[in-house]
């Protein structure tokens, strides 16, 4: 990949990146297949834009093991670094990030799976700052029969929240 003057050649490296040890969560196995079943539909897809998934361990009511891609650091604290560093975002960046944020949303809506927590802290940053890749699937849904609209529930970090998420939690309570 070439851009500018600069030249970034991204070769993936994997790492054990997600050990999870049940500590009597009483959640631990509904969280966990979740995250599973969606990883096991992203294994194999030939899709550059993903994070690759290379392997998942796991063994119930004890621990599972995620081996994927390794990146530099997650968004937020590649762009806390950036501005210590006083490198800003430029338009031209920030419409390539967002672009691959949007073939990766596409390509995972293709899929019926909703991801529901994104948020810097689930964007992977590789290759320098030229890629970005989405991870941490733990709250993602996918949909069933032929509904097009994934259930509004109250999940993910509050301050990245929908208004519809909002509408929905304040109604509840």
């Amino acid at each position: 990949m070439i851009l500018g003057s600069v030249e970034c050649i991204y070769v993936p490296l994997f790492k054990e990146i997600k050990e999870i040890i049940n500590t009597e969560n009483k959640y631990f196995e509904y969280w966990i297949l979740k995250e599973i079943k969606v990883l096991l539909k992203l294994i194999g897809e030939y899709n550059d834009s993903l994070l690759k998934v290379v392997s998942i361990e796991y063994e119930p009511n004890k621990f599972a093991k995620f081996t994927m891609e390794y990146g530099v650091a997650d968004l937020s604290i590649f762009s806390e670094y950036r501005r210590e560093e006083g490198l800003y975002w430029t338009e031209k960046e920030l419409r390539k990030l967002f672009y691959q944020l949007y073939s990766q949303m596409k390509t995972l809506r293709q899929r019926r799976i909703f991801h529901r927590d994104i948020k810097p802290h689930n964007i992977i940053v590789f290759c320098g700052d030229k890629i970005v890749k989405i991870t941490d699937y733990s709250h993602a849904e996918i949909l069933n029969g032929t509904s097009d609209v994934a259930e509004v529930t109250a999940c993910g970090t509050r301050a990245f929240w929908t208004p519809q998420m909002e509408k929905a939690y304040d109604s509840s309570t």
